[in-house]
Parts: structure tokens; C-alpha cells; sequence
């Protein structure tokens, strides 16, 4: 599916766009009307960037899935990416268009408050669920691998901020769609229009469209991060890459490629094996690196002394 999107974008989407593009060139009245619009978009407003950009995103996210939906299949990393891109340029139009910088000022002692102590509890949280973490996969004791915990810890910080900002996003997302809705309706009472006071509809009905597909959009990055299938061999691979450094033979074991080991307390090791479904599969093992005899190293440093 990916080949014939790629051969149908390269003979068939190009030439269009290359076509259309010496036709504007020659025609002075079409490219006066795009130096025009040109113009609009430059004289345009933060809100209106704003939500320029959360339409394209947009508009990309229902592309895309609208081929996944066709047969084309999608690196997870992809979809996360563009789900996380949609909801944020979401946010922005959003903050842009109730206008929240004034907001925040007036309120900004409480909110510092606010969010030092949810800082606080979700790097708790996610310390804890770290060192858990570590114990289930690999079934070593967390602070045997210092480097796993620190990485874990900073991976697992942005799953817990999607899941404390669910359920307050889910309350908020019904109070403001009502907002939304009394306001609308005013702006277009007969009182305001004798006014002469007109309102972009589209700014409105986007802001509608907003709210709910952020919600949407955290709901579904919270429901796959937290999939077991999504996270372990990640995690996995995350552990070996933090704190497994050294080859087999560190331990006396044949140097064997992708093989990783991490010495321990009191005479012991854990060795990283590679494995193509889980990524890495960890076992505790006996591990005492070769020594020198007191021969050996009185003879280095006698050369040591020569020089």
C-alpha cells in the first residue's frame, strides 16, 4: 500500500501540482489574486495562525488515518506523534481564543502553587512506578541499576501528566462546549446584530471541534501508552540502553554480539540478551572479573617507574 501511495503521489499528485503551478505563472490575474490572498494572510491576527495551523494539523491527522484505515500500516511512534502535534496546536487555538495570557496573570500565584504541587506528586508517582517497573522486567532490585531508574523515572513523567489531565479535562471539555454554546448564542441574538456586531463562525465552530478532540486525543495516547504491547519493549530496550554497558567477557562469558552486562553488589551481575519479541530479556548471574596476580601488577608498575 505504502509503494502505490508513493508511485500515485510521484505520476499522479506532482504533475497536478506542477501543472497548476505554470498555469498560475502565466496568468497574470491568478497571480495577482494569490499575491492578494498573500497579503490577507499576512495581516492575519494570532488567532487566526493559530487556528490555520490546528486545521492543517487537522486535516493531516484524517489523512492519515484515513490510509491506515485503507491498509497502511503506521509506526506507533508516527501516530503518537501526530495525535500529540493535533491536540497541541488544539490547545493553542484554544488558549488563543479565550484569550487565557490576561487570565493567567491575574491568577498566576494560585496556578504556580497549583502546578508545583502536581509536579510533585506525578514525579513521586513516577519514581515509584519506575522502580516497580525495573523489579517486574528484569528482576533485579531498582537501585542496582541507577541509570534505569533516572530514564524510567523522565519516561513515565509525560504518561502521568496525560493521566491527571484526563478526568480534568474531561469535566472542563463539558463546561466549556456550554460556554461556548450560551456565547454563540448571544453573539447572534437579534440585540447584538443590531449592534452591528459580527462574529467569525468559523472560529467558533472550531473551537467546538477543539474541545472534544482534545479529549478524544488524550484519551487515545493514555489508553496506547499504557498498553502492555506498547510499553514493555520499550522499556525493555530503555533499562539495557541506561545501565547495561558492558561486554560478556567482562564476566568470563564468549563476546557475543548485542549482549550487554551490568555488574551488581557483592560479586554478581545481570546480563541483557536480545530478543526479538521482547526486546531484552535480563538474568541475574555469578560474575567475578578477572584479576591480576600481585606478580603481574608489581611488574606494570615497575615498568611504570622505568619510564
Amino acid at each position: 500500500m505504502l509503494v502505490v501511495t508513493a508511485l500515485f503521489g510521484l505520476f499522479v499528485i506532482v504533475p497536478v501540482v506542477l501543472g497548476y503551478a505554470a498555469n498560475v505563472q502565466r496568468s497574470q490575474q491568478k497571480r495577482a489574486w494569490y499575491l492578494r490572498k498573500y497579503r490577507e494572510v499576512k495581516s492575519w491576527t494570532v488567532v487566526e495562525y493559530s487556528l490555520a495551523l490546528f486545521l492543517g494539523c487537522t486535516a493531516v491527522l484524517y489523512t492519515v488515518g484515513t490510509l491506515a484505515m485503507l491498509g497502511l500500516k503506521l509506526n506507533p511512534i508516527l501516530s503518537i506523534s501526530l495525535l500529540s502535534l493535533t491536540c497541541l496546536t488544539a490547545l493553542g487555538y484554544l488558549y488563543c481564543y479565550f484569550d487565557l495570557t490576561g487570565k493567567i496573570k491575574r491568577y498566576g500565584i494560585a496556578l504556580k502553587f497549583l502546578l508545583g504541587g502536581i509536579t510533585l506528586c506525578i514525579a513521586t508517582a513516577s519514581k515509584i512506578y519506575s522502580d516497580s517497573g525495573i523489579a517486574e522486567l528484569t528482576g533485579l532490585p531498582p537501585q542496582d541499576l541507577p541509570g534505569a531508574q533516572l530514564l524510567l523515572t523522565v519516561l513515565l513523567t509525560p504518561t502521568f501528566w496525560l493521566m491527571a489531565l484526563l478526568p480534568l479535562a474531561g469535566y472542563l471539555s463539558v463546561a466549556l462546549m456550554v460556554i461556548l454554546f450560551v456565547r454563540s448564542m448571544y453573539r447572534e441574538s437579534p440585540k447584538q446584530r443590531r449592534k452591528g456586531k459580527k462574529s467569525s463562525s468559523l472560529r467558533d465552530v472550531s473551537a467546538v471541534v477543539a474541545i472534544p478532540l482534545c479529549v478524544l486525543i488524550l484519551f487515545a495516547l493514555t489508553e496506547l501508552l499504557l498498553s502492555k504491547h506498547f510499553y514493555e519493549k520499550r522499556l525493555r530496550q530503555a533499562i539495557a540502553f541506561a545501565s547495561f554497558h558492558l561486554p560478556g567477557t567482562y564476566c568470563g562469558l564468549p563476546e557475543t554480539k548485542g549482549v550487554a552486562i551490568a555488574p551488581v553488589t557483592d560479586g554478581r551481575a545481570a546480563i541483557a540478551i536480545p530478543d526479538e519479541k521482547l526486546g531484552y530479556l535480563f538474568e541475574p548471574i555469578e560474575c567475578k572479573p578477572a584479576q591480576r596476580s600481585k606478580d603481574d601488577i608489581s611488574a606494570l608498575l615497575n615498568k611504570v617507574n622505568l619510564r
